[in-house]
């Protein structure tokens, strides 16, 4: 999708502790379009694998700070953490 872009890299999430996978991580690295949002529409995030749900959950707040009430996330799979 276009609506979403990331400007620049942000830092690697995969093995961090729980404490250290924060919003802002993403908040930091990635930035809505607003030319291709339209506050009338229902949204569908979707992600290949969700571990804590951080980026996902980043995305769907960008959204709403935006002004989009219907947001859907949805997920391909889910990590086993042992």
């Amino acid at each position: 999708s276009e609506l979403f872009y990331r400007f620049k890299d942000s830092l690697k999430q995969q093995g961090l502790p729980e404490k250290d996978r924060v919003p802002e991580t993403h908040f930091n690295s990635i930035r809505l379009n607003k030319e291709y949002l339209h506050l009338d529409k229902k949204y569908y995030i979707l992600d290949d694998v969700i571990t804590k749900g951080v980026s996902l959950n980043s995305v769907k707040a960008m959204l709403r700070l935006a002004g989009i009430e219907r947001i859907r996330v949805m997920a391909l799979g889910n990590t086993l953490l042992f």
